[in-house]
């Protein structure tokens, strides 16, 4: 949780989130009375992976997209009836030319 939501007052976050605000000012503050439950079935799987320097090349990036995709699909196994892509950042998309942007986040699939 970001010091951003942690330094807004309790009020502030139920005005824009109702109840909800309740519960994320106070897992901002480290309060969180949920039991840990280690042994459950996994909601998501993902794979991903950091680069040392930006790829603005699209085929690269198409590449390692699909190569990313494969290695949940594996995971996955049979029987998974989706698999989706999460845009970059939106400072990455910012700082790229809407080229590699788009490509990222519109056709990888």
């Amino acid at each position: 949780m970001s010091a951003a939501v942690r330094n807004l007052p309790l009020e502030t976050l139920r005005q824009y989130f109702g109840e909800h605000g309740s519960h994320l000012w106070e897992l901002a503050h480290g309060i969180d009375e949920r039991s840990v439950v280690p042994d459950r079935e996994a909601k998501s799987v993902s794979h991903e992976t950091t680069f040392a320097q930006d790829i603005d090349d699209i085929e690269i990036l198409r590449a390692w997209s699909m190569e990313l995709a494969e290695q949940v699909a594996r995971r996955l196994g049979h029987g998974s009836k989706t698999c989706s892509m999460l845009p970059p950042p939106s400072d990455y998309l910012n700082n790229h030319s809407p080229e590699i942007a788009n490509a990222l986040v519109l056709r990888s699939f």
